[in-house]
């Protein structure tokens, strides 16, 4: 019984031996993994800021100097000694501006020696750039600086067509000016960037990198540098902050690199500069085409909300939704240049409509008399927009009280269907000074070369004052039917090119925006040449190139019975005068 007692005992310090090492070991490990944590995962405070501006300065002739900034991958050193390259500091900039092209970098957490010494990583300081490495990274960035000029003119263009066919009425407007303001100046400091870099490739000349230094704002100078580690001037003690903050200071040499306002960078190449705001993001991105955007993103860094972007298709000022452009949100007033397109549909009516006609006796006197006829007519001496209908009528400003200021009236359709109204509608508007022209209704189920040769026997083209029109509206299940898209475009091309020399005038295509997005991007070049009349219905207005758009099927006008379409002319009524005249003038 003894010895089992002892036993007992022993089990039991055993035991208790075993389980305090236990618990030593796992306070141990815990207090230096949070020691590690607060090393990587805490921000390192410092009293010391150091800022350097460098390039490269490379002197062109006698009279001219190329300053530019080459990003190698940088290594970061961190306090565990790991090395971490930096993929935002891989991009080049040239310019013929000293103060563009210099780079600004901040590192915090610097070492101080023990006479204040600042100790900061920073590479190449003081490098000379010469021979084949300059002349072959000169001929790549000349080759780079090409593509980006090509695209800036591309660019400058589409700002310059949003400026013909928008005015300070359109949301955003003033927005777009002042970014095409400053779009211009770039476009002008990156020609002469590149002119400047034709001359440097053939130049034997040696580039300089030139760095200043700025210790907590105060400018120094580096006192020398060793195995890649820059060892700047001691600084004074009117440099530092006020004592309170001298405890924040890290002494383990462990320099953190800081970029302002960091470019975050995606998968596809796309640069972004984003800020918090009300809803999720706002900021700028730079997509790895060439384009350009700024405004709302959500939290996967979409395009989402009001902004404004620019590629090389059109210039985008309206709503976003998960990277997709809506639309332009619209203004309807009287300054923009509405007009009307007609058919039977205007002349019979579903229902009898009620009418006061005059009639003459025997004798010659006048009477009047109400009848119901489901067959109208038309007052075009009384013609005026009085409603807009639809989603548009909730973005007027002011009354509706516009002028017609263009008429197009079907024609026929297919090869066996004439409007028995089209012949009395285009006198009226000729009548009337309404600028008019006639359309036709496309069919999947005959050539182009038939319906045009119906359409011309019958439109009296040359009476019409305006180009004419096709109207091509097919659905999915017609194109399959015909052969496919490029049948249908094939047939379409017919139509507009024989039409264009009967009348010597080039026809307008009219088409959805549903049309737009799902086909035309596969139209060949020949069929995009010509002008385009959208149809979207809503609040937007269509997001392509186009001559007129029609943002309602249920407009009201004054001397027309019934509903009646209502579409805008794209651009000023200055702009509309113009280009009527230059129909007129046109052989």
């Amino acid at each position: 019984m003894g010895n089992l007692k002892i036993l007992n005992k022993q089990h039991k310090y055993k035991h208790f031996i075993h389980w305090t090492v236990i618990i030593i070991l796992v306070t141990a490990f815990s207090a230096s993994l949070g020691v590690w944590l607060g090393h990587h995962d805490a921000p390192i405070k410092s009293i010391v800021e150091v800022e350097a501006k460098s390039c490269y300065i490379l002197p062109v002739g006698t009279a001219d100097t190329l300053y530019f900034e080459l990003h190698p991958e940088q290594a970061v050193r961190t306090g565990n000694g790991r090395q971490h390259g930096d993929t935002l500091l891989t991009f080049w900039h040239f310019s013929c501006i000293a103060d563009s092209a210099a780079r600004t970098m901040y590192i915090k957490g610097v070492c101080m020696g023990n006479d204040a010494e600042v100790i900061a990583c920073m590479h190449n300081v003081g490098e000379v750039l010469q021979g084949k490495r300059k002349t072959e990274i000169l001929r790549q960035a000349l080759e780079q600086k090409r593509l980006e000029v090509e695209q800036m003119r591309h660019h400058v263009a589409e700002l310059d067509y949003y400026a013909r066919t928008h005015s300070a009425i359109d949301a955003g407007y003033n927005e777009v000016m002042g970014f095409a303001e400053m779009y211009r100046r770039r476009l002008v400091l990156a020609d002469s960037t590149l002119r400047l870099l034709q001359r440097a490739v053939s130049d034997g000349a040696s580039a300089m990198r030139h760095v200043d230094f700025k210790v907590n704002g105060t400018r120094v100078r580096m006192e020398y540098q060793q195995e890649g580690i820059v060892h700047l001037l001691p600084i004074s003690h009117n440099m530092l902050p006020p004592a309170s903050s001298a405890a924040t200071l890290w002494t383990t040499m462990c320099p953190w690199l800081y970029v302002p306002q960091p470019l975050l960078l995606d998968s596809l190449g796309n640069r972004f500069r984003l800020s918090a705001a009300d809803t999720l993001f706002w900021g700028e991105r730079f997509g790895a085409d060439g384009s350009y955007y700024r405004g709302g993103f959500d939290s996967l860094m979409r395009r989402h909300g009001e902004g404004f972007g620019i590629d090389d298709r059109l210039v985008k000022y309206g709503i976003w939704n998960k990277d997709a452009f809506r639309g332009e949100s619209m203004l309807y007033t009287s300054h923009r240049v509405y007009g009307i397109d007609i058919s039977r549909y205007q002349h019979e009516m579903r229902k009898p409509v009620r009418q006061v006609v005059k009639v003459k006796n025997r004798k010659g006197k006048v009477t009047t008399r109400v009848q119901y006829s489901r067959k109208v007519g038309i007052d075009w001496s009384a013609l005026r927009i009085t409603r807009l209908g639809g989603k548009a009528q909730q973005h007027v400003q002011g009354e509706v009280d516009y002028p017609v200021s263009f008429v197009f009236v079907k024609c026929t359709q297919g090869t066996s269907i004439k409007s028995a109204y089209y012949a009395s509608d285009l006198n009226a508007a000729l009548k009337h000074g309404i600028p008019v022209a006639p359309y036709h209704f496309f069919s999947t189920r005959k050539s182009g070369a038939a319906q045009a040769a119906y359409f011309i026997k019958h439109a009296r083209l040359q009476q019409a004052t305006l180009p004419p029109m096709l109207d091509v509206e097919p659905s999915d299940a017609e194109i399959r039917r015909m052969g496919g898209e490029e049948a249908l475009f094939r047939e379409m091309l017919k139509w507009l090119q024989a039409v264009e020399h009967a009348s010597g005038r080039r026809p307008i295509l009219y088409v959805s925006q549903s049309f737009v997005d799902r086909h035309m991007k596969h139209a060949p070049k020949s069929l995009l040449a010509y002008d385009v009349w959208i149809a979207r219905y809503g609040e937007f207005r269509p997001y392509v190139k186009l001559l007129f758009w029609q943002l309602s099927p249920y407009g009201s006008v004054r001397g027309i019975h019934g509903d009646v379409d209502i579409n805008v002319f794209n651009g000023s009524r200055k702009d509309f005068e113009e280009w009527t005249e230059g129909i007129k003038s046109s052989p």
